[in-house]
């Protein structure tokens, strides 16, 4: 594994002034795993119209070329993907909206190829979403919802969740203790999706496709966690990319 044979895609933002955005953790807690991220960048600049044929064009390419795909966290989706009206999320910014078609495009080149994917809090949503799930706005709205925003820094732990099902197997553990910086959370799961952890109030907390490849989503940042449920992860998901 030190060789990084092993190519895993992963997802990143745009900022209005051109930058990419990605935080270091999840290089790293690939590396740690033996895996070489390749960052996936929206292509071209965010002013650039590129067609949604186009996207997945080069989406198919990628996922044909790389062992997995990681889903980053980051910002909000337009509510117009489930259908609602944005009367809570704020308007997205272009970069945003650019950021949002790429990754959608990725997914569903990686889901038909059958590659392993993670994705991470914003990541898990785009996995429910892309499958036809449905998303809180903010959880505000929903009733008796734990504050899911921790003021602690996210390599603590704010609440529990309860594992179920291959996440429980693959952790090793039916109880775990997460960090949580969201503030939006799944709705109605999205086709096919298996909730694999909860929260104290009910929230899904983790996803799951049902089957012998490896599409997992979590709410929660892992990468910024050094406990041994979280490293579990890391290697469950690097043995799956390795393997395929």
């Amino acid at each position: 594994m030190a060789d990084f044979d092993c190519l895993v895609g992963v997802s990143c933002g745009l900022a209005a002034e051109e930058n990419y955005l990605l935080r270091q953790y999840y290089v790293q807690a690939l590396a740690a795993v033996g895996v070489q991220a390749v960052i996936l960048p929206p292509p071209l600049s965010w002013q650039d119209n590129v067609s949604k044929p186009a996207l997945a064009a080069r989406a198919a390419v990628l996922a044909w070329r790389l062992d997995g795909l990681l889903l980053s966290g980051g910002g909000d989706f337009r509510p117009q993907l489930w259908g609602e009206y944005p009367h809570l999320s704020p308007a997205l910014a272009s970069a945003e909206l650019a950021r949002e078609d790429w990754e959608l495009a990725l997914l569903q080149a990686f889901l038909a190829a059958r590659r392993p994917v993670l994705g991470v809090c914003r990541g898990m949503q785009l996995l429910n979403v892309a499958l036809g799930g449905s998303l809180w706005q903010d959880l505000a709205e929903r009733p008796d919802t734990l504050p899911h925003q921790q003021a602690l820094p996210p390599e603590q732990c704010s609440h529990s969740v309860c594992c179920r099902g291959r996440l429980a197997e693959w952790l090793a553990a039916e109880q775990l203790a997460v960090n949580s910086v969201h503030h939006q959370g799944v709705r109605l799961l999205g086709r096919g999706l298996q909730a694999a952890a909860l929260a104290p109030d009910g929230l899904i907390e983790a996803v799951c496709l049902p089957g012998p490849g490896f599409a997992l989503g979590v709410q929660w940042h892992p990468e910024r966690l050094q406990d041994e449920a979280s490293k579990r992860l890391w290697r469950r998901f690097a043995a799956a990319c390795w393997a395929d």
